[in-house]
């Protein structure tokens, strides 16, 4: 069986195995390792061996190891045939199911299912973010927001929420195409994340806009100071990079932003960018290539 295998007792001990259940285990997958002497091995010694060799418990345990093994044992008696999934040290996952018998045995499959979770994480991750630039999209930004406030919450510190929209986008499509749109926008994210330190996020609002997630800290100065620097990098110019013809010309934009701040303005996601998106469309009408923030 290319699946692991291991029947056990009434009494949760080894009964038989196979090498591939063992190579699923911390501390029993050596190459030297024989499945033979896990018989009449209990369940627990094979969880605390498995803990001794690395094996990954979940942060909400801390150092209550006995509360993890209990718990792993009370998931192994259940044996209701649900798969339960867990990771290994090394980055594998596996599954196991677990079926009791009339006469009190159990039998445990266990699967390695590496594969079909990294393919599952993939699809996860296109779906968080934008295809076009790489920037996580508007389904994932909430999520990071959220986050950010947390943390801020917790330090009482400030956060700031820039929506950017570019001026003058569609005259770009509309001259140049639809390849060229997509390549302002892919070197306009380029740019953003330029702007931005590791701590903040930048993610693809939708069309031509863009929200930025600053962590200022104690202080709003970084906020007037991010803003500057969007609209400087914004507004350089774009060597036509979709066309052969030499002589075309580069292409000129700049953006509007508006600017909102956690608490001052809101204390939830959805508050703080429809906030500035308010201030945005101030900008907008104040001209284009400017900052507005909400309260100015």
């Amino acid at each position: 069986m290319s699946d692991g295998f291991v029947l056990f007792d009434a009494n949760d001990r080894v009964i038989l195995c196979n090498q591939a259940y063992a190579s699923m285990l911390e501390g029993f997958g050596g190459s030297n390792f024989d499945a033979k002497s896990m018989i009449g091995m209990s369940v627990e010694t094979i969880i605390r061996t498995q803990l001794q060799h690395g094996q990954l418990i979940p942060a909400e345990y801390g150092n209550d190891i006995d509360q993890w093994v209990a718990d792993r044992m009370a998931l192994h008696r259940q044996a209701d045939g649900v798969p339960h999934v867990q990771q290994l040290k090394g980055g594998r996952w596996v599954q196991s199911i677990r079926l009791r018998m009339s006469d009190g045995c159990m039998v445990v499959l266990r699967s390695d299912i590496t594969h079909f979770k990294e393919r599952e994480r993939a699809a996860e991750l296109l779906s968080q973010h934008d295809p076009l630039t790489g920037l996580p999209n508007r389904r994932l930004l909430p999520e990071r927001l959220a986050q950010a406030l947390a943390r801020a919450r917790r330090n009482s510190e400030i956060v700031a929420v820039l929506l950017i929209d570019l001026d003058e986008f569609k005259p770009v499509n509309d001259k140049h195409g639809l390849n060229a749109g997509d390549e302002v926008l892919r070197l306009t994210a380029d740019r953003l994340k330029g702007c931005l330190r590791i701590t903040d996020t930048v993610a693809r609002y939708g069309g031509d806009q863009f929200i930025v997630v600053v962590e200022c800290g104690a202080q709003t100065a970084d906020v007037g100071a991010v803003a500057a620097k969007i609209l400087e990098a914004v507004s350089r110019p774009i060597a036509p990079l979709w066309t052969t013809d030499l002589s075309a010309p580069n292409v000129m934009i700049s953006c509007s932003i508006g600017v909102s701040q956690y608490p001052r303005d809101g204390d939830d996601p959805g508050t703080l960018i429809t906030l500035a998106d308010a201030a945005m469309y101030q900008a907008k009408q104040s001209g284009r290539g400017r900052v507005v923030n909400r309260r100015a």
